[in-house]
């Protein structure tokens, strides 16, 4: 288990922090669905206010954020 700070839970209370792997959603109609997301941090706003509804990460090279509605845990089994 990881000392780093959560920076959100999913609907079942899995805590996801900085380091974590996550997957775009497919059905999102979003060309990068499907990808993998590398989770950095909360988003932050140019003012300082933190999104809880977003997440800043890396997808493909990029850093990027995304909502938190469009991530999904990978499934380790398959």
């Amino acid at each position: 288990m990881s000392d780093s700070p959560v920076i959100f839970y999913f609907g079942n209370l899995q805590p996801v922090r900085a380091g974590d792997l996550l997957r775009v959603v497919s059905n999102t109609g979003w060309s990068l669905g499907g990808k993998l997301f590398l989770v950095m941090e909360s988003y932050v706003f140019p003012d300082g206010s933190q999104d809880p509804n977003s997440v800043s990460g890396i997808i493909d090279g990029r850093v990027r954020r995304v909502s938190v509605k469009d991530l999904e845990l990978i499934d380790e089994a398959g």
